[in-house]
C-alpha cells in the first residue's frame, strides 16, 4: 500500500497519519522496524504491545522511552533495549532498576548499565562485588563513597587489568 511504502521510507510519517493508521499493528511494525523512535507516534494500545515494542527496541534501545509503563517494567523488553543501548535503562521503571538480578544481567551486556541502577544498588558492596565480576569497568558508575573502598577496588583490579588503565 501507499501508506506502507511511505512508512518504509519515512517511518516518522506515522506522526501525521490518522489515529486509525496509528492503531494498525502491521503499519506500526513497518515504521518501528525501520526507526524505533517512531513508537512515540503509535497508539497507546500498541505502545503496550510486546511484539511492537520489541521491534522498536531492537532497532533503537532508546525507543523503550515510549513504551507503556507495564513494558518499561518488563525484564525482557528492557534487557533487549539495554543490549542496543545501555542508556535505555534510564527509561526502565525505578522498581526494575532496583532489582539486583536485572541490573547484573544488564551489566554483563554493558558496564554502563550500572550507571542507571537504583541508588541503593550503587552503594551495596556485596552487589557491586558481583557486578564487578561481570564487568570490572562498571566500577566507574558505583557511588563515589564505595569507589574509595580499598577491598572493593582490589577485587576489581584482580578481576581485570583493564580497570588499571582507566
Amino acid at each position: 500500500s501507499f501508506v506502507e511504502q511511505a512508512l518504509r521510507t519515512h517511518p516518522h510519517t506515522l506522526e501525521f497519519l490518522s489515529k486509525d493508521f496509528q492503531k494498525d499493528k502491521q503499519l506500526v511494525l513497518v515504521a518501528v522496524s525501520r526507526k524505533g523512535s517512531a513508537l512515540q507516534f503509535a497508539s497507546s494500545g500498541l505502545r503496550d504491545n510486546e511484539e511492537v515494542v520489541k521491534a522498536a527496541v531492537s532497532n533503537s534501545g532508546l525507543a523503550v522511552e515510549f513504551a507503556s509503563d507495564r513494558l518499561r517494567s518488563d525484564v525482557d523488553i528492557c534487557l533487549a533495549a539495554a543490549s542496543q543501548n545501555a542508556a535505555a535503562l534510564k527509561y526502565a521503571t525505578a522498581s526494575l532498576r532496583e532489582q539486583k538480578d536485572f541490573i547484573l544481567q544488564a551489566v554483563a551486556r554493558s558496564p554502563m548499565a550500572l550507571q542507571f541502577a537504583g541508588s541503593s544498588l550503587k552503594t551495596n558492596k556485596v552487589f557491586l562485588a558481583e557486578a564487578l565480576k561481570r564487568d570490572p569497568l562498571a566500577l566507574q558508575f558505583a557511588d563515589a563513597s564505595v569507589r574509595e573502598d580499598f577491598e572493593l577496588m582490589l577485587k576489581a583490579v584482580r578481576t581485570s587489568t583493564v580497570t588499571l588503565e582507566r
